[in-house]
């Protein structure tokens, strides 16, 4: 303890040195949005600690981004990785933490796979997303095992009095990518209705990186009362995309083919105008099928798969709300996994079930707000755990906010950790394996005056138990294990400056110290200095040019820390014009400096990219 506290007075004295330096910069009014995540209710940004952060349906649309990684990876303390262009497998992290430590939601419902612990953003298609939620650190710990970092919640689009009846884009590029979507939507007082459907195909930038994909999503509400209402969503999603491969392993004949689906059935009820009752229950189903050539001397078609690999989720959860200020809720969730291998011979048919309720008030006391939370879990396999968190906000009048928060952590081993033990490739998983957990900190404070946006915030995360894969060079073994402990700490900065209607700026910095505490070398893949910057342009009415500058310094990628990756920096560029309210035009030059960079070891990121389009809108 007396380490954590150390720790944090010392970032706390850098983090105000960066607040003073960089005063005469920031970033947008401050908004006074509505946040859902936290506590699941709804609550005004400006109540909540400085940690949340939403990303608007303007700022998708602005940037013009078909991938969510593309889009994430401009928002401070957020990492993210990726085997190549489109299609390739894309993760994000929070804070230094891995990603099968950082949890994604849509709709407040985990996607994070129960194979591998990650979520792969590359199978959410941007168009159907209203806005995103972010919780950097412990206040996402209702959500219960996988938030170490924090929380992403993904909020989809709902038909409204106001959504345009038909939207729809076509765009074409670099690496022959065409890209169209069409959107429908319809509401009266009665009901509301929204359905899209989206493509992408491109014959990516390396031999045998082909990809194409088929995105389809559907949300209606029903207004059953005034006070009650049924909600049903459901997605299905199906891509094939072929493997190029490493440089050092190409794999110029494997191929891989994706078919997921879930639905989702809500209803909620009001009584008495104080309280509220949601119960949501949902089922998903994830395929994947892999086609592995190098292990075969003969020619097999894509249609005989090699490699099934089954995901199935099914869960119910239900909240009671009294008044704004008590959550009070029950979940329940089963999985099941299994995987045949013809190749290695390796089967698997394994499930567990997960048993949680969890409490969270949020007390306003004259300026400060206290927002205490308890999640108790029961696991099948891993038994009982308690996770509490407490968040204290401070509205130091209208200009400045300091919060800051800390709770428990901890996360589950995934099926693979447990049961992947393949002895022809000499991978062998652990089943004694413990979860992972923690305690994880944070202090920020925030200033926000007419057209200046200044946040800064200290965060410390200390984990025990943590999971590594464990790759021994000497004979080509790798161990699936828990390490004792590491650490993850730093600085997080953003500002931004409305200088006129027709210019703005925004600056994001983030410093991560991560190291494993048993052998004091950096974590892999753990960027020390990350720096965003954007600044947009209007000089007509209907014209706006931005530039996004973005720096990564040096990882490493094993965890000796004897190889690593170089630092780079990427510069894009973004023109929009809007003809009229229903017709605009864009161009976007991705990398535009042509950097040579990687992501991840050996898996070059694609060269300068050209992309253009044009989106319609059909108001009512």
């Amino acid at each position: 303890m007396k380490e954590c506290c150390l720790k944090l007075f010392l970032l706390c004295k850098k983090s105000l040195v960066i607040f003073c330096l960089i005063n005469l910069l920031a970033s947008n009014v401050f908004a006074q949005d509505i946040f859902l995540t936290l506590d699941k209710y709804g609550e005004r940004t400006e109540k909540l600690p400085v940690n949340v952060k939403i990303i608007s349906r303007n700022d998708i649309e602005v940037k013009h981004v078909e991938t969510l990684g593309e889009l994430l990876q401009n928002e401070v303390g957020i990492n993210f990785q990726s085997n190549g262009g489109a299609g390739a497998v894309t993760s994000v992290t929070i804070r230094g933490t891995s990603y099968q430590q950082t949890l994604v939601l849509i709709d407040g419902r985990k996607i994070n796979d129960i194979s591998l612990g990650g979520a792969d953003i590359t199978s959410i298609s941007t168009n159907i997303i209203e806005r995103i939620e972010i919780i950097r650190g412990s206040g996402a710990a209702i959500y219960g095992a996988g938030a170490f970092g924090g929380a992403i919640n993904i909020i989809t689009k709902k038909a409204t009095d106001i959504s345009p009846i038909i939207e729809g884009a076509i765009s074409y590029g670099s690496f022959n990518t065409f890209s169209p979507y069409l959107d429908g939507a319809y509401a009266t007082d009665k009901y509301a209705v929204f359905a899209s459907i989206s493509n992408i195909s491109s014959d990516g930038y390396r031999d045998n990186s082909n990809f194409t994909d088929c995105n389809s999503f559907f949300s209606g509400q029903f207004n059953i009362s005034d006070m009650s209402k049924l909600s049903l969503t459901g997605n299905i999603y199906r891509s094939k995309l072929n493997v190029c491969g490493s440089l050092a392993y190409p794999t110029p004949k494997n191929k891989l083919k994706n078919d997921n689906k879930y639905v989702q059935l809500e209803y909620n009820y009001i009584f008495d105008e104080i309280c509220r009752f949601d119960i949501r229950g949902y089922l998903s189903n994830n395929m994947r099928y892999f086609y592995d050539a190098t292990k075969k001397s003969h020619s097999v078609p894509f249609n005989e798969e090699i490699n099934k690999y089954n995901s199935d989720t099914c869960g119910i959860n239900v909240d009671f709300h009294y008044k704004e200020h008590t959550l009070v809720g029950l979940e329940f969730e089963n999985d099941c996994y299994k995987e045949n291998e013809n190749l290695s011979g390796h089967n698997l048919n394994k499930n567990r079930g997960n048993y949680a309720t969890y409490m969270q008030l949020n007390l306003p006391i004259n300026k400060f707000t206290l927002i205490p939370g308890i999640r108790y879990d029961n696991n099948t396999k891993f038994g009982d755990v308690a996770t509490p968190s407490i968040s204290v906000v401070l509205n130091a009048g209208e200009k400045v906010k300091i919060s800051a928060n800390t709770g428990k952590i901890w996360r589950s081993p995934t099926f693979a950790d447990l049961y992947c033990n393949q002895q022809k490739y000499k991978i062998y998983a652990n089943p004694d394996l413990t979860p992972e957990h923690g305690i994880s900190s944070d202090l920020g404070i925030e200033y926000a005056y007419d057209k200046v946006r200044l946040m800064s915030s200290v965060y410390y995360i200390n984990g025990k138990d943590l999971i590594i894969w464990e790759y021994n060079a000497t004979n080509s073994e790798t161990h699936v294990k828990n390490i004792d402990k590491a650490k993850q700490y730093g600085v997080e900065f953003e500002a931004g400056y409305i200088m006129t209607s027709y210019l703005n700026c925004k600056l994001n910095y983030t410093y991560l110290k991560s190291e494993n505490e048993i052998t004091h070398k950096t974590l892999t893949y753990r960027p020390a200095n990350t720096i965003n910057y954007n600044i947009t342009v209007k000089p007509l009415k209907n014209l706006s040019l931005t530039a996004s500058l973005f720096y990564k310094s040096k990882v490493f990628t094993n965890g000796e820390n004897t190889k690593s990756l170089d630092d780079f920096i990427t510069l894009n560029i973004n023109l929009n014009y809007k003809i009229n309210d229903n017709l605009s035009f864009w161009v976007k030059g991705l990398n535009v400096g042509n950097a040579k960079y990687e992501l991840q070891d050996n898996y070059p990121m694609p060269g300068i990219a050209i992309y253009s389009g044009i989106n319609l809108k059909i108001l009512r």
